[in-house]
Order: C-alpha cells, then sequence, then structure tokens
C-alpha cells in the first residue's frame, strides 16, 4: 500500500477557512481512498497574503528531509494551494524525488507532472 502526506492550506484573510479546507480534505480523503493510499499524516496553512512563510509546509518538508516521515507521495488539491508558482512547486518537486517522494496536484496532475511518465504518477 502506497502511504501519503497531505498538504492544505487557506488564504487568512477569509471568514471562515473551513470552507476552504474541508473541500481540500474531502478531495485529498476520496482520492486516497479510490487509489488505496494510506495517509500518514496532514498538513495544512492558514497563508497571510503577502508573505511566502508557509510553516507547516517547511515542517512537512523538513520531517521529509530528516527522514522523520517517509511517504511515497505528497499529496495537494492543486497548484496554488501548494505553492505560489509553477517554479516553486516544480523546485520542491524535483528535490522530494530525490528522497523517493512523489508530488501529485491531484485535481491537476498534468500541469506539474507533464514532464513524468505515466508509470510514475501514482493514480493516472
Amino acid at each position: 500500500m502506497k502511504t501519503a502526506v497531505l498538504y492544505l492550506r487557506a488564504p487568512a484573510d477569509l471568514k471562515d477557512q473551513q470552507s476552504v479546507l474541508v473541500p481540500q480534505a474531502v478531495a485529498l480523503g476520496r482520492y486516497c481512498e479510490e487509489h488505496t493510499i494510506d495517509v500518514l499524516e496532514v498538513f495544512y496553512d492558514i497563508k497571510e497574503d503577502k508573505s511566502m512563510i508557509r510553516p507547516e509546509r517547511t515542517k512537512l518538508v523538513h520531517a521529509i528531509f530528516d527522514r522523520k516521515l517517509k511517504p511515497d507521495l505528497l499529496l495537494f488539491t492543486t497548484l496554488e494551494v501548494f505553492g505560489d508558482d509553477l517554479s516553486d512547486v516544480l523546485n520542491l518537486n524535483h528535490i522530494l524525488a530525490k528522497y523517493g517522494v512523489v508530488t501529485k496536484a491531484i485535481l491537476q496532475p498534468n500541469l506539474v507532472f507533464a514532464s513524468l511518465p505515466k508509470s510514475q504518477i501514482p493514480g493516472v
């Protein structure tokens, strides 16, 4: 069975962050259930508008670097949730691949992973 870490994010200026986080959690949970993926841990950030700081994303990446977490996958719903731009996400994808972790935007797989063979993208 494959294992995954899930990442969710909502903007801080929203009155109700749950209205953004809950649909992400539901979509990720459904994806994991449909693809028989065991969830190791869930991380989420509330992002300040102009801030590039994502403490929970940093925490999860360092846990992978330090081998405290050893997931097969790092899942999030869309590019905008995980990073501020495609370059940020692709850079982190490249780094995490060295640790055996495949990053995947479950609702936009072709945007981030166009260069990967389909055999390397779980659930495709």
